[in-house]
């Protein structure tokens, strides 16, 4: 009841304006005004009937022709267009309307909103067939508009989106785009590009937007014969040679013609002639492609400007062209020219101000999302694929070996980058740590971690896609055996970015990044490239390396914030997969002095790192390093006082396993002298009642112990030491029964020896008769107990 009392009620306050309006005459300019501006209110929502030629006539005959105004002429306009009956009893007033909407767009003084409402009813009645007001007066009225326009720049950037729709209406829909009319069309082309220069850094997007549009039409039309022949005179018009232009010209050219490209990759079902038409279009492209980029390098005053119009437009289009399209590109400035705008333009990573730069403030924080609300920062992934392409199609092409050197310097880059932006969030965090914030600063703190971190995923995926070139995308490695240290710079950009992959979670998850960074690694772990992983790991521990030269000898690993801690992190995981290439010199003067004081952590400032550091050394013990003989002596006795804290009784026994049973196969006595540490552990235990639970544990854990033993001379010894800890009259029947269990599990499982599992059968047997001649007895001296 009560929509429908409202709506009846908007009725007669529409039907009340709108008889007030026609008695214009007996208003005040005050109440015509508001009558007016309650029309135009709920001008969407208007039929055509409600205009009139007496509501159009009064509204001519009005002074003050205001926005409102405009606004009912243009939806009245459209409407027309729509509606061929009603357009041709539209005279004379419909040339009057028209002429007013031209006249409003050429006059200095006319405001930005009636403007808009002008260019959008002039270009309404495009492809009507309108007698009154023909296609060919409204492009020439849109081309007188545009090269005003051109004189006047701040009026090309607020009419900016409204002429592009206007412009990508016009050519998607005017009758004269053929051969015998399109001089028209070539003019307003024209007086387009000229005015797209003016709009630096949106106009590029957005031509290539119109054009696009205009594409989706016209080659969806039917029947086919008129679509191939509006294509064809359309790939002539933005096909044809310009000579001695400006290059902000000559972009914006390259923007119109990269426009009908793109969207011709993407059109189904294409006739026969227009996908000639497009492998046509594709070379001319490319080759206008690559002569802007070498114009480009001769005008370094707009460098900072042309290369994010050619990066937007290479993001666009380079992707989904064939290799043999792009083979002719001169493929090295292309690639100098799209990694210096992914690193350094103001509207992607800002040379690595979009880092170095943040502030706790609410500017900082719009000046981010702004930043990554921008069309060329939304293009990146694009960008970056384009990156890929061109350095996948030059290293095929590379007969000389420059096209490795100009990749192998972005790569170098590309490490310096990743190092700097690490560098700069770890002072950020450290500076503006949450303890040291007010409550005001920590709400924005809050929406500026939100943003900041949107612009890291975004530099982890792209880096990865212009990574992934070199590393997967080449069959056979050929792209790492080029370009020669392309991955050790991998695992180093991979090792600074380490702490977004972390927080990310999922980062590491992703395939690209997994294929990656494993041929990466298994590129430096071939016998031919040990050299280069051991110079990586020996200078990316010296970073972390006590001093040698100053009095204080406090360990730098004490010292580190989260995010450092995370790039030592990323390198012991790494060092537990390369072991058996890594150096025992490196081994033993840069890798072990960094890890020994995260082994000794009580309390781990990182888990995953601490996890890592152990998971490392005992893959030194598996990989029969020579100074394991050395580290057992430190390790063993730091594993068994790891327990129980910050260790679990898993870790403990996976881990002391572990190491018994790579020293079993390098020395027995080593691995009997690593399993005493322990057993000295369980004598010095009391039987109190507050350690019988450990001593339990680490019962467990020597048990554990049988298995890796078995296969030495120190296995009956290790029998003897078991069952003399079951035999202890001080253990309980329920302890006692509980690890004569763990002890049948072990000796009757896998990991025995198949020559020593009779024995250890027999022993068990034994173990557990004396085990039940212990407790009878037991339970006799308790008899006697409770008779005297």
């Amino acid at each position: 009841m009560s929509e429908g009392k409202d709506l009846k009620e908007l009725a007669k306050t529409l039907s009340d304006s709108y008889s007030a309006v026609l008695q214009y005459s007996t208003q005040s300019e005050e109440s015509i005004r508001h009558h007016v501006e309650q029309l135009a209110k709920y001008s969407d929502h208007l039929p055509l009937s409600w205009f009139t030629p007496q509501l159009i006539q009064a509204l001519l005959s009005l002074k003050d022709r205001n926005e409102h105004v405009y606004n009912l002429w243009t939806v009245w306009v459209r409407r027309l267009s729509g509606a061929p009956e009603a357009l041709k009893s539209a005279e004379p007033q419909l040339s009057r309307v028209l002429g007013a909407m031209q006249q409003a767009l050429v006059e200095m003084e006319t405001p930005l909103n009636i403007r808009k409402e002008a260019w959008i009813g002039l270009i309404s009645l495009t492809g009507a067939a309108a007698e009154q007001f023909s296609d060919t007066q409204i492009i020439q009225a849109m081309t007188r508009v545009l090269e005003q326009y051109t004189k006047h720049p701040e009026l090309a950037q607020a009419m900016g989106e409204t002429m592009d729709a206007g412009i990508a209406h016009c050519l998607a829909q005017t009758t004269l785009l053929n051969v015998f009319e399109a001089d028209h069309c070539e003019r307003l082309l024209a007086a387009y590009v000229k005015l797209i220069p003016h709009r630096p850094y949106g106009g590029a997007p957005a031509a290539m937007a119109a054009m696009q549009h205009v594409v989706d039409i016209r080659v969806k039309q039917k029947p086919q014969t008129k679509a191939d022949a509006d294509m064809e005179t359309l790939v002539a018009l933005v096909e044809a040679e310009h000579e001695k232009e400006p290059l902000d010209v000559q972009l914006a050219r390259l923007s119109i013609l990269a426009g009908v490209v793109r969207m011709l990759e993407f059109s189904q079902d294409k006739s026969k002639k227009i996908r000639s038409m497009q492998s046509q279009l594709e070379t001319t492209f490319v080759k206008r492609f690559d002569s802007a980029v070498t114009q480009s390098f001769k005008h370094p005053q707009s460098l900072a400007v042309n290369q994010d119009i050619i990066a937007y437009i290479a993001g666009q289009c380079l992707p989904n062209l064939s290799s043999d399209v792009i083979n002719d590109m001169d493929h090295k400035s292309v690639l100098r020219i799209l990694m210096s705008s992914l690193l350094t333009s103001e509207h992607i990573f800002m040379n690595g101000n979009v880092v170095r730069n943040l502030k706790v403030t609410q500017e900082c924080v719009d000046d981010l999302k702004r930043t990554t609300e921008g069309a060329v920062y939304k293009d990146i992934g694009r960008i970056s694929r384009a990156i890929a392409a061109v350095v996948i199609t030059g290293l095929n092409l590379d007969s000389d070996g420059s096209m490795a050197k100009i990749v192998q310097a972005s790569w170098d880059r590309l490490v310096g980058f990743s190092y700097n932006i690490f560098v700069d969030w770890d002072r950020f965090t450290t500076s503006n740590s949450q303890s040291s914030l007010n409550a005001d600063s920590k709400k924005i703190m809050s929406d500026l971690d939100a943003a900041v971190w949107v612009v890291f995923k975004t530099m982890i995926f792209s880096f990865t896609a212009i990574l992934k070139a070199v590393a997967a995308d080449i069959p056979d490695g050929k792209g790492l055996v080029n370009v020669q240290y392309a991955a050790q710079d991998i695992v180093s950009i991979y090792a600074n970015f380490h702490f977004i992959t972390d927080h990310l979670g999922s980062g590491s998850g992703f395939k690209a990044y997994q294929d990656t960074l494993t041929n990466a690694v298994a590129y430096l772990m071939h016998e031919d490239n040990a050299c280069q992983l051991n110079n990586l790991l020996s200078k990316a521990y010296r970073e972390y390396a006590p001093s040698q030269f100053t009095a204080d000898r406090t360990h730098p690993i004490s010292l580190l914030s989260s995010v450092q801690l995370s790039r030592l992190t990323f390198f012991t995981n790494l060092i537990e997969q390369v072991m058996g290439q890594i150096e025992d010199k490196v081994l033993e003067k840069d890798v072990l002095p960094v890890i020994y004081p995260v082994l000794k952590w009580k309390k781990p400032e990182n888990k995953e790192l601490y996890e890592s550091a152990h998971s490392a050394v005992l893959a030194v013990f598996s990989a029969q390093k020579e100074v394991s003989r050395e580290l057992t002596g430190v390790y063993a006795p730091l594993l068994v006082e790891s327990f129980p804290e910050p260790m679990t009784l898993q870790q403990l026994r996976f881990a002391y396993t572990t190491m018994i049973q790579s020293l079993c196969m390098m020395d027995d006595a080593l691995s009997w002298l690593a399993a005493n540490y322990l057993l000295d552990k369980i004598h010095a235990l009391s039987v109190k009642e507050k350690d019988v639970v450990l001593l339990s544990q680490y019962t467990t854990a020597l048990i554990d112990l049988l298995k890796p033993l078995s296969l030495g001379p120190f296995f009956g010894q290790l029998l003897s030491q078991v069952e003399s800890l079951v035999l202890q009259r001080s253990m309980t029947a329920g302890m006692r029964n509980a690890t004569l269990k763990i002890i049948f599990e072990t000796v009757s499982g896998s990991g025995i020896s198949d020559m020593r599992r009779v024995e250890a059968v027999g022993w068990f047997l034994e173990l557990k008769r004396k085990v039940k001649a212990l407790d009878e007895s037991k339970q006799q001296e308790a008899q006697r107990v409770s008779t005297a």
